[in-house]
């Protein structure tokens, strides 16, 4: 049988202008979301912000509503059944049903950033911020940019660690990794992120360790110690030198590795 000579179709201009419009209607469609949920946020977040400077004490029923709401999400895996399938995607129900409330509401970071300060409540929801920072590394186990500062998860994963830094549940200088976080490449910044992640395992905040500073006459006159990280509402005494230097060592290579981007922020993690 003869076979037929294959016809190539011509696109025309036409056509091009018209796929063109299309991807410039989708484009503004996609900008005008983001901007929507930016404005919405910011208004729940200085709406909270206002509450609670008006009645600071509601920080804390504020925290034990959150706590009720993410305590009918169930338990999340256990740490070894999260060493196994870090840093890809866990997959219990519980991690799923944390990123879908965090994507679905992005309020709700702003929200914990605000009530953060609450300490001893605030240690409730540690395995609800776990669960996240896991969601986070896998999303950065994915990511395909040159550098974080390219990525869209960019600003969530540092408003993450502005967060854990005002519970005061990192110590200097994993408390810095917000800064250091954009000029990594997604594969060390998965590192830094599984770093952060273990120390929230080997030494998770309890409320016994948070004490109110002191007021007054009975304030000490000395600095505090290297080891104690201070806030407004509290002071927390963090590992020794000794119990700290896995994780110093491991944030200095992964610094080494990228000296040549990092080289100006050496000093702001090591002074």
């Amino acid at each position: 049988a003869t076979q037929r000579p294959c016809r190539i179709r011509t696109v025309t201009a036409e056509e091009r202008a018209a796929e063109a419009r299309r991807a410039h209607a989708a484009a503004k469609h996609r900008r005008e979301r983001a901007h929507r949920i930016a404005r919405n946020v910011a208004l729940v977040r200085d709406l909270l912000a206002h509450s609670l400077a008006c009645c600071p004490s509601s920080a804390r029923t504020l925290c034990d509503a959150l706590h009720s709401l993410v305590g009918v999400l169930g338990t999340p895996p256990s740490y070894h059944r999260y060493l196994e399938l870090l840093p890809s995607r866990p997959t219990s129900p519980v991690d799923a049903e944390v990123q879908a409330l965090m994507s679905q509401n992005p309020a709700l970071l702003q929200c914990l950033l605000l009530v953060c300060t609450e300490h001893a409540s605030f240690c409730r929801m540690l395995d609800f911020v776990r669960a996240f920072l896991a969601g986070v590394i896998a999303d950065w186990k994915q990511e395909r940019c040159a550098y974080a500062a390219q990525s869209k998860h960019l600003d969530r994963t540092c408003v993450l660690i502005a967060l854990l830094r005002k519970a005061l549940w990192l110590p200097h200088p994993l408390s810095l990794c917000d800064e250091i976080l954009p000029e990594l490449p997604p594969a060390d910044a998965t590192k830094l992120l599984l770093l952060v992640w273990r120390f929230l395992h080997e030494f998770a905040p309890h409320p016994s360790q948070f004490v109110p500073p002191a007021s007054g006459r009975d304030r000490p006159a000395t600095a505090p110690s290297a080891g104690a990280a201070t806030a407004a509402a509290a002071t927390r005494v963090f590992p020794s030198a000794a119990e700290m230097l896995p994780f110093v060592n491991g944030l200095k290579a992964i610094a080494r590795a990228n000296v040549t981007r990092l080289g100006p922020l050496y000093h702001r993690l090591y002074s």
